[in-house]
């Protein structure tokens, strides 16, 4: 048996990258091997704070963590992609701050404060020379031959079949998918 090659610590600084292009908002509860209160005690240790402040806490979470609180265990704000307060990230992509409507727990964000590749990612390939966003297609086959790929079949909303020839296929879908 042998663990995987890769550690935390050589992960941790591809986690911040991440959490800076999300807009992660969050509290620390282990900043460089010191405790700090508030966050999660028990996580690997961070370099860095999260981006953005946690986001707000109900009138019945708040309660359920001062009960736990005085029971000896350690409460804490989950980590999310949903910005806390108005953010642009490194990219230079700017979103407005949470509204607290409630509708992203089975929906897209009407505002764009909860991470998407709609307003995180494309933004930022639209961008970018060699790229082509095609919408309302389907991919109806991988192809490939000798067992590498060489391509995709797809359709379009109209019917219209192409073929894509690539030597990458990522056969991904977005969250609502």
């Amino acid at each position: 048996v042998q663990d995987w090659g890769v550690t935390y610590d050589d992960l941790e600084p591809h986690y911040w990258r991440a959490e800076q292009m999300l807009g992660v908002s969050g509290k620390a509860g282990n900043l460089r091997g010191r405790i700090v209160d508030g966050g999660d005690p028990f996580e690997g240790p961070r370099q860095q704070e999260y981006p953005l402040p946690p986001c707000k806490s109900s009138y019945f979470s708040s309660l359920f963590a001062d009960a736990t609180r005085e029971l000896g265990f350690h409460p804490s704000v989950t980590p999310s992609a949903l910005l806390s307060e108005a953010y642009t990230n490194p990219d230079g992509i700017a979103r407005p701050a949470c509204q607290y409507c409630g509708y992203c727990s089975g929906f897209g964000c009407m505002v764009g404060a909860k991470a998407q590749p709609s307003n995180t990612i494309l933004p930022v390939l639209k961008g970018r020379s060699g790229f082509e966003l095609r919408t309302m297609s389907w991919v109806r086959r991988v192809l490939q031959k000798n067992g590498r790929v060489t391509g995709v079949h797809y359709s379009d909303d109209k019917g219209n079949d192409f073929f894509q020839p690539s030597a990458i296929v990522v056969l991904a879908s977005w969250t609502l998918n």
